[in-house]
């Protein structure tokens, strides 16, 4: 009797490990980033701000600016909802010298 609950808790874990494993994937293949430069005269408070705003836009799953160089930013959305060029134009309402390098 242990044995089979054990067994079955080890199949219950498994189907668990296998839909984590398969939402991740799916995620990723609906996901792009880009990499943005940003006015170097941005303060730490003006950085924080625009992450946060970005984070809190149903269409970006992570924005971040790169630790060793704070005029970049890193911006994954949801390609299926938005381009690089509506995520350019997120940013550059509210900073119109922000420049798109690329995508990643």
């Amino acid at each position: 009797m242990l044995q089979e609950i054990q067994n079955i808790m080890l199949e219950e874990i498994n189907d668990i490990k296998n839909e984590s494993e398969f939402g991740t994937s799916n995620e990723l293949d609906h996901t792009a980033e880009i990499i943005v430069s940003m006015p170097k005269n941005l303060g730490e408070r003006q950085r924080a701000d625009l992450i946060i705003a970005l984070n809190d836009d149903a269409g970006t799953t992570a924005a971040e600016f790169c630790p060793l160089r704070y005029h970049l930013i890193l911006v994954r959305y949801h390609r299926d909802l938005f381009s690089s060029q509506d995520m350019l134009d997120r940013i550059t309402s509210q900073y119109p010298d922000a420049r798109l390098i690329g995508l990643v």
